[in-house]
């Protein structure tokens, strides 16, 4: 038993001659936010760390390199990357005993350009109203293409407004694999005028611009 207890101390000492701290008992670091795939231009990295002796910092280590390091919570980064780029990300921490914890690291490809849109349908066209249930005897929808180089269209959002009433509708169309869409209304919609807004968003989180035509629903 004396022995052992010796050893120790030998160790200790060695440990403090050495200058290294003793490993935490607990420490965690993970990257929450992104998770890997496509990110737009500009982003934010949120990370989480814990640590039994104290989190004396977190650093973000992009590439290898160093793009800033935060002392509390939370612990957040923004950054901007360049278009079709792929990045890896680290996040570094730094307990209170200057023991040091990386998590595992990101991939994330970045994806700057917003996805774009088009209505094919022609402006002042006639739509029989009709729900989506009955669209096999004769119910139209709104229609367009759609694009974007990067990480593709994964959503559009829909909205028709009747112009003279407080009515609307709101939905997302399906999109086929070449871009194009449709909108089909899920229910029957009052008669009259409708204006229609069309948006879509990729899967970087990229809004592309508003597209719009007048419609008459009969």
């Amino acid at each position: 038993m004396r022995r052992h207890s010796a050893l120790v101390v030998l160790a200790g000492v060695l440990v403090g001659m050495l200058g290294m701290a003793p490993a935490s008992a607990s420490s965690s670091v993970d990257i929450l936010s992104p998770t890997g795939g496509y990110v737009p231009g500009s982003f934010t990295v949120l990370v989480a760390a814990d640590d039994d002796d104290g989190v004396a910092s977190v650093e973000l280590l992009v590439d290898g390199i160093s793009a800033g390091s935060v002392i509390s919570e939370p612990f957040e980064f923004a950054l901007t990357g360049s278009d079709d780029t792929t990045i890896q990300l680290v996040a570094r921490m730094t307990d209170s005993l200057d023991n040091v914890t990386n998590s595992a690291p990101v991939t994330v490809t970045v994806d700057a350009v917003a996805p774009s849109l088009s209505i094919t349908t022609p402006q002042g066209s006639t739509l029989l109203n009709l729900p989506t249930v009955n669209e096999f005897i004769g119910g139209d929808g709104v229609e367009g293409t759609s694009s974007d180089d990067g990480s593709g269209v994964v959503t559009i959002a829909v909205n028709l407004t009747h112009t003279t009433l407080n009515l609307s509708e709101s939905g997302h169309a399906s999109i086929a694999d070449d871009g194009s869409w449709e909108y089909v209304p899920a229910f029957a919609l009052v008669p009259g005028e409708y204006l229609v807004d069309a948006t879509p968003v990729d899967a970087a989180d990229n809004v592309g611009a508003t597209a719009t035509v007048v419609v008459t629903v009969v």
